[in-house]
């Protein structure tokens, strides 16, 4: 590992701000402001701590980091809401110490937890994009082990994230495009149709897997906040 000097660090944190300003502006400006109140309202400790990490994470582009943390906010609130809904707060927590994002949700429906009943659907799309984006994506193998299942698997990886949009969501995704110097332009949606042409292998070069996940995230973040403001409205 070669080490920089801190002079060195500076600079080029220095430079990727310039670079980056306009963009970080632009996703800042997206995800809004909104307004909660917690008083007299008991909240999971780390939840305020994870809606942090996952606005910093969009705003930076991290948009994985972003659904993830997004998630862990949903997963705090809801083994709080379970927890609070119990007679026997330590027993309850031992009963769900070990279960994932997607079994606590299932917990809470079958418990029929009134608080969370009209965010299930919001918590639910959230552990969905969690799990096909930022926990168990579809493995696309290197081109040089199989070019062909790559290219495959790289349509698939889309395909299986498409699935969980709604209709303009994926239209946003499927619309996403480069630009040749030759003036041609080819949309995520012809390479989708077409995996195998010149023009496809040139749209992967562009890596647009980060850029595809955006509106995912954005969307995330956004369900998050709904949930919030239905829990915590302001006074």
């Amino acid at each position: 590992m070669i080490s920089i000097s801190l002079e060195e660090a500076i600079e080029r944190i220095e430079n990727l701000d310039n670079r980056t300003r306009e963009d970080r502006a632009k996703r800042l400006s997206e995800l809004g402001a909104f307004t909660i109140s917690l008083v007299n309202r008991p909240v999971a400790n780390l939840m305020n701590e994870y809606l942090e990490e996952a606005s910093s994470s969009y705003v930076y582009g991290n948009f994985r980091s972003c659904i993830f943390s997004c998630s862990a906010v949903i997963d705090q609130i809801f083994r709080h809401e379970i927890i609070q809904n119990s007679n026997d707060y330590k027993g309850k927590r031992k009963e769900i110490d070990k279960l994932g994002f997607g079994q606590v949700i299932g917990k809470a429906r079958k418990e029929k937890i009134q608080s969370l009943d009209a965010i299930l659907c919001d918590a639910g799309w959230v552990n969905d994009a969690r799990n096909r984006v930022a926990v168990h994506p579809i493995c696309v193998t290197a081109e040089t082990l199989d070019d062909e299942l790559a290219k495959e698997l790289k349509v698939e990886y889309i395909k299986n994230i498409l699935e969980i949009c709604d209709e303009e969501i994926k239209e946003k995704i499927l619309k996403k495009s480069i630009k040749y110097p030759n003036e041609k332009r080819i949309t995520l949606r012809e390479v989708i149709e077409n995996p195998y042409s010149i023009s496809a292998f040139e749209f992967w070069l562009w890596d647009p897997h980060n850029r595809i996940i955006e509106p995912i995230a954005l969307e995330s973040h956004r369900k998050t906040v709904r949930i919030l403001l239905h829990l915590f409205p302001a006074i």
